[in-house]
C-alpha cells in the first residue's frame, strides 16, 4: 500500500506500520520519504518516531540535511531513537545552515552524551548565533546529566 497511486492510501499504510509495524519496516517507511505528497512524509516520520529503530538514524539524518521542509519532524524521529541516534545527529553539525545546526544542537541537548562535548564545544570558535547558544545549552544539559 505504500505504493498505492492514491496518496491518502500510501499515507494510511504508513500510519499502520507506525502502529503495527516494526523495525522490520524501517526500511519501506525511509524510502516513504522520497514520496512526492508532504502528508505521506509526514505520517512515514510519525512511523519512524514510533517504532525508534537506531537503524534509520543514519537515513533520518541524510533527510534531514536535504529537506528543510520536514526537518523538524525528522528532529523529533531521531529525538525519539534517543542516545543510538547520537553519532548521525553529529554528524550533521557542520551543515551550513545554522538554522539546521541550531535544530541539531537542540537535539543533542536531549539525547546527547559526554561523545558530543567535543563537538559542541567546537561551536566556541564560531561567531555569536542561535547555534552557538544552542551548542551552549547542550552543553549544560549534557553536563547535568553526565556530570560533566
Amino acid at each position: 500500500m505504500l505504493k498505492d497511486p492514491e496518496a491518502s492510501n500510501r499515507s494510511q499504510a504508513a500510519k499502520m506500520l507506525g502502529v503495527w509495524g516494526g523495525p522490520e519496516n524501517s526500511r519501506l517507511l525511509l524510502d516513504a520519504l522520497k514520496d512526492s505528497e508532504f502528508g505521506v512524509r509526514w505520517t512515514a516520520l510519525d512511523a519512524l518516531k514510533a517504532i525508534r529503530d537506531p537503524k534509520t538514524a543514519k537515513g533520518l539524518m541524510e533527510y534531514v540535511l536535504a529537506r528543510s521542509d520536514d526537518r523538524h519532524k525528522a528532529i523529533e524521529a531521531l529525538v525519539a531513537i534517543g542516545p543510538a541516534a547520537e553519532d548521525a545527529v553529529i554528524s550533521g553539525l557542520n551543515h551550513p545552515d545554522v538554522f539546521v545546526r541550531m535544530d541539531l544542537c537542540n537535539a543533542l541537548k536531549v539525547i546527547g552524551t559526554s561523545k558530543s562535548i567535543p563537538a559542541l564545544r567546537g561551536f566556541g570558535r564560531r561567531p555569536p548565533g542561535l547555534d552557538v547558544m544552542a551548542a551552549q545549552q547542550a552543553l549544560m544539559q549534557i553536563g547535568a546529566r553526565t556530570g560533566r
